[in-house]
């Protein structure tokens, strides 16, 4: 977790002066959220496409950038996402910047972003805002294209991707929210079966 961010859980019988200890995970996945506001170029279907298609020509790369990172050509649940298909798309011609949103906990990333869309041909601005915004503060990626958002596993993948879908601090929250078939999707998942 970024350095902004002081995460420590204490058990219900725990005192609060217990010693903690600083404990790692690999267990979870970043995405790219593709933010369609009004009057962006990220509402055209062919820049979506071509932004789909530079990040899977260089998603090999992540690992240079960040050796923690791994790139992954499915979904979020590994083992349990289909492979992405990634459609042919020609350049498109902007008629302002990407705005790609980040914090200090994906600064490198974002700006590996900026650079591989640059290098297509997508010109792109970075605006840095403090991680707990990030968390609190929906309202700093209003007028954003992009943002990288990490998420950190700390249960089972399915229910913490559950979760992660419903929480408040979630981007996906807020897409789920205004889209009913998202949304009735989610409302079903606690009837599924457990072995499925």
């Amino acid at each position: 977790m970024p350095r902004e961010l002081e995460a420590v859980y204490h058990g219900a019988d725990e005192p609060e002066d217990m010693e903690t200890l600083e404990v790692e995970s690999d267990s979870g996945f970043g995405i790219l959220i593709v933010n369609r506001v009004p009057d962006s170029d990220m509402n055209r279907k062919e820049v979506r496409d071509y932004v789909h298609k530079v990040i899977a020509e260089h998603r090999h790369e992540l690992s240079s950038v960040d050796s923690r990172i791994r790139a992954n050509h499915e979904g979020c649940l590994i083992g349990l996402s289909p492979v992405y298909s990634i459609p042919d798309a020609a350049r498109p011609i902007l008629t302002r910047p990407l705005k790609i949103t980040h914090s200090s906990y994906n600064r490198d990333t974002s700006r590996w972003l900026q650079q591989i869309l640059g290098d297509a041909g997508l010109m792109a601005v970075l605006q840095e805002v403090p991680f707990l915004d990030t968390l609190y503060n929906p309202d700093v990626f209003r007028d954003t294209d992009l943002n990288i958002h990490g998420e950190v596993f700390e249960n089972n993948q399915t229910f913490s991707y559950y979760y992660f879908l419903l929480n408040s601090y979630s981007p996906m929250q807020r897409i789920i929210q205004r889209d009913a078939r998202l949304k009735s999707a989610i409302l079903d998942y606690p009837q599924i079966p457990f072995e499925r």
